[in-house]
């Protein structure tokens, strides 16, 4: 009994270095230009966000034009994947997917792996197009100003942002604002 485990805590204790590197190997990967940057406005989206082709690389149609806004403007900006892409035409800056997938093999909440991978995005502001409570919580946690995306009209039984939806929510787990895509989303 003792042999059996002794060899379970040998197996635990190597899966666990393998996990390791390879959380460092993703990290290295997923980060390497933003260690070095300066603190810059960041767009976070999803793969299926990305659905227009612009010069042979698909792009979100948000955050392109977003970008396109803010470089105009002289602001620096990141366009930042949460969910794995194979395609190598895809068009974002990096992805924090190995993170979060790593932190989620730990058990970690989303919250706190948020918390965590926040610091090396070094965010000034943080626009989302697909809204995370999770995110939020940790954001306001952190004192980062985030804003939702919002490319719709919201009416009282909206998945996220509806009146009653948002019945028993506090303040921390709502955007800090909303940017409109349209006058019409503005105005409703």
């Amino acid at each position: 009994k003792v042999l059996v485990v002794v060899n379970l805590l040998r197996l635990i204790k190597f899966k666990f270095i393998l996990v390791l590197i390879n959380f460092f190997f993703s990290l290295v990967q997923s980060v390497a230009g933003c260690i070095k940057n300066r603190q810059q406005h960041i767009i976070l989206i999803a793969s299926a966000d990305i659905s227009t082709i612009i010069n042979q690389h698909k792009v979100s149609p948000f955050a392109f034009a977003l970008q396109k806004k803010w470089e105009a403007e002289g602001i620096r900006s990141k366009v930042v994947i949460r969910t794995g892409v194979d395609d190598v035409n895809c068009s974002y800056d990096f992805s924090v997917e190995p993170l979060l997938s790593f932190f989620a093999k730990l058990k970690v909440t989303q919250t706190t792996a948020w918390r965590m991978i926040l610091p090396l995005l070094k965010p000034k502001t943080l626009v989302a197009i697909d809204w995370d409570i999770a995110l939020n919580r940790a954001c306001t946690a952190k004192k980062i100003k985030l804003y939702y995306l919002q490319h719709g009209v919201i009416v009282a039984d909206h998945m996220y942002f509806g009146r009653n939806t948002l019945i028993g929510h506090s303040a921390g787990d709502l955007p800090y604002g909303f940017l409109s895509w349209d006058d019409v989303s503005a105005q409703n």
